[in-house]
């Protein structure tokens, strides 16, 4: 199988669901864009259990006056996008907090150091607590899924590419002016996530022959 292939066929699969399959109206071009939107919807809406293709380790750097620029990496959904950040002087992971707990932080016993590495982010940057200004860091980070061509395949796993194309029949069927078609598309892909998403928080399934939340 050739690179682009399985975009190309994403394309076939498409224009056949939007019932299309000559693409006269929904041209290769017009499948690309929706299935590109698709596919970065898919990806934001998902556990990052389910996005390894994405997970990126940049290389060590130093950090300067205590921040780094994270900005710059374009993580998927921006800050939300910066997993974990890691000492490269230290060996050790940073234990992440928020802005509004800086002053919490103050406390004796949870001030950052040399021996409780702590950061959190803002404005862009990696604001580090660790005993040096000039740590040498690491940033784990979901890169934003590389757009789709008849030449670049799809980042994400297959198992994930039905729910690619389920949003980008919504897309397709809205510019159609077919709303209950539209409906219909985003609710499956939507359901698939949430059920993807409820393993990997380890939510108990619903259904005939489940225990109810009263445990009837």
């Amino acid at each position: 199988m050739s690179t682009g292939d399985i975009t190309d066929a994403s394309v076939d699969e498409l224009q056949i669901r939007m019932e299309d399959p000559a693409g006269q109206k929904f041209t290769e071009s017009l499948c690309l864009d929706a299935l590109n939107y698709a596919q970065k919807k898919t990806a934001l809406f998902l556990h990052r259990n389910y996005l390894s293709e994405l997970e990126v380790l940049t290389s060590a750097g130093d950090a300067t006056s205590s921040k780094k620029d994270y900005n710059a990496l374009e993580p998927l959904n921006g800050a939300e996008g910066v997993l974990e950040v890691y000492s490269a002087d230290k060996s050790k992971y940073l234990k992440r907090t928020r802005v509004e707990e800086q002053k919490r932080t103050e406390n004796t016993y949870l001030v950052g150091g040399a021996t409780n590495l702590i950061y959190y982010l803002w404005g862009g940057d990696v604001w580090i607590t660790t005993g040096s200004a000039d740590e040498s860091l690491q940033i784990y980070y979901l890169v934003t899924p590389a757009e789709m061509t008849t030449s670049v395949d799809p980042v994400l796993n297959a198992s994930l590419h039905d729910i690619i194309l389920k949003f980008a029949e919504a897309i397709l069927w809205t510019a159609n002016n077919k709303l209950d078609r539209r409906i219909s598309a985003y609710k499956d892909a939507v359901n698939q996530i949430k059920r993807l998403n409820d393993m990997a928080f380890g939510v108990e399934p619903k259904g005939i022959g489940t225990k109810s939340e009263e445990g009837n």
